[in-house]
């Protein structure tokens, strides 16, 4: 937390700006990022996830990119697609968590598709790494669209946690894109959080009249 005293003439201000809360969303972003990131490179390796695996990385990727919303200011996307990225982060996590079987059956028909929505988001991701790295749009700009990757990057990924692909060629596509973009997701975080530290997320002025 910053303090600021400025006295001038009969009256003193005390402004107070507090930079505790994106300290927090930088380290709760750090700390998710990982974790999906190492559940898509190591998907190959491992067995079929446990529901709780399962439950748990899905809520990372959420919470990854709640925060990565947070702290960006600004994405490359319209305000009305706001409500569908959250909507995107939303759904897989109830997914993963229903066990009601009276929605059973919907909930295999999301787990068959994520796959199609995973590619989506995927590609979508790759476009902004791809402006961001190559196109020469300068810090600002840059930053702005890292921002963005990293977010489309993570709904991508909260939808890998939940697929059940059918077939050995689409399982192994999946999980071969889903590796390549958990290493591009933990590279773009670290570098957009890096170029451009996150403004207060709130502040509160305290005026005094002596």
């Amino acid at each position: 937390m910053s303090l600021l005293l400025a006295v001038g003439g009969e009256h003193g201000h005390l402004e107070v700006g507090f930079t505790i809360g994106p300290l927090v969303l930088r380290v709760l972003l750090l700390a998710a990022v990982p974790v999906v990131a190492s559940f898509a490179v190591l998907r190959g390796f491992l067995g079929e996830p446990s529901r709780r695996t399962t439950v748990a990385v899905a809520v990372a990727a959420a919470t990854a990119a709640t925060m990565e919303l947070l702290l960006s200011g600004q994405v490359n996307l319209p305000e009305q697609t706001i409500p569908l990225v959250l909507g995107a982060l939303a759904l897989p996590v109830y997914l993963a968590l229903s066990r009601d079987v009276r929605f059973a059956h919907a909930v295999a028909l999301g787990r068959r598709y994520a796959p199609l929505v995973f590619a989506v988001a995927a590609v979508l991701a790759a476009v902004q790494f791809g402006l961001a790295l190559f196109a020469g749009v300068g810090l600002a700009r840059s930053t702005t669209l890292l921002h963005t990757g990293v977010l489309l990057g993570l709904v991508a990924l909260v939808w890998f946690t939940i697929a059940r692909p059918r077939g050995r060629v689409v399982t192994v596509g999946l999980r071969i894109g889903a590796a390549v973009l958990g290493i591009a997701l933990l590279a773009g975080a670290a570098q957009a959080i890096t170029l451009r530290p996150a403004d207060p997320v709130s502040s509160a002025r305290l005026s005094t009249v002596e």
